[in-house]
């Protein structure tokens, strides 16, 4: 029922033209498709063995990325139409139920459900709110840039072919994001069936080698695009990084303290960023409208501003000595 309500609600999509409609169908498909993935991987999460955890964790962000990866090319170098983006959501539905129902009726020798009633008396911890203060803060700086990255390319940068431009920057951002999660080996290894405890380092290193790279990205409008080629390429794998490490350690601590709840708000991360920023770019846009400045180095000033809140969060995130609950 919810592959199919996300099909419906999709294929409207291309089709209205009045911008209130768009957005209400927008977060309708947002909303199922979010509590199909959270549901989808709470179970996956909760059967995986000690010893597999760290592998669901890699896996996980491998295919997300390629997922995410797929828009920009498509839209980039496909001429999209109405039939042809109703046929291909059409067929990806029917491939992901085929693959659901097949796996519902097969039998499987899987591990012991950790979790019981979802999301009932649990609480987080202050560590726990630090990390996703972190993790929501460094996505919504990812968003607001691949969001905008046509208009930077073309107002910022003064490039001509902004769109096919930037089809190409998302696609090289997303395949080094990939190779990253591909190269790193495992941060979870296991001890007598028993987990270590991820470095909680490597997310301030992740936060200050972001902000440092796209410092640089943005440092001058004279560059070429193998430059900008270039440094794209050095922040997607540093957002790979990010994508597989925070993974790891929702998944972790999901694992360890028996509680689904912190990777439901991780896995929820994506929509609480697309409201994050696109909060952020309205007050940007109307307050520049009020001024009469150009937007575009504003939108710049946003995407830094995240990244601060970012290297804040994680800082803090590992000073703090005790996992204590909080309500």
């Amino acid at each position: 029922m919810t592959i199919s309500l996300i099909l419906i609600v999709s294929i409207f999509l291309f089709k209205v033209s009045n911008v209130w409609i768009f957005v209400l169908f927008f977060i309708i498909t947002r909303t199922v498709t979010q509590f199909l993935v959270n549901v989808m991987d709470q179970y996956f999460v909760s059967v995986t063995p000690n010893h597999m955890v760290s592998f669901h964790s890699k896996i996980t962000s491998l295919f997300q990325l390629l997922g995410i990866m797929i828009a920009p090319v498509y839209f980039a170098f496909i001429l999209p139409s109405f039939a042809i983006n109703s046929t291909v959501l059409a067929l990806l539905s029917a491939y992901t139920l085929l693959i659901i129902l097949v796996n519902t009726q097969s039998p499987t020798n899987v591990a012991q459900e950790r979790f019981g009633t979802l999301l009932k008396g649990e609480k987080l911890t202050f560590q726990d709110i630090l990390f996703l203060i972190y993790v929501i803060s460094l996505a919504s700086a990812s968003l607001l840039f691949s969001s905008n990255t046509v208009f930077l390319l073309a107002d910022y940068y003064q490039m001509k072919s902004s769109v096919l431009k930037s089809g190409v920057l998302l696609t090289t951002m997303n395949v080094f994001a990939i190779v990253a999660v591909m190269r790193t080996k495992s941060k979870l290894k296991s001890t007598n069936g028993e987990l270590l405890a991820p470095s909680k380092m490597i997310h301030l290193k992740i936060s200050i080698g972001l902000f440092i790279a796209m410092i640089s990205l943005f440092l001058t409008t004279a560059i070429t695009f193998w430059i900008l080629l270039f440094l794209g390429a050095l922040i997607g794998y540093i957002y790979g990084l990010f994508y597989l490490f925070a993974r790891q350690y929702a998944s972790y601590y999901s694992v360890k303290e028996n509680k689904p709840l912190l990777i439901s708000l991780y896995n929820n991360n994506s929509s609480y960023a697309v409201i994050i920023s696109s909060i952020a770019l309205f007050a940007t846009a109307i307050t520049t409208h009020i001024l009469g400045v150009d937007i575009t180095k504003y939108i710049i000033g946003c995407i830094g501003l995240f990244l601060i809140i970012s290297i804040v969060a994680s800082t803090c995130f590992i000073i703090s000595p005790l996992r204590k609950v909080i309500s």
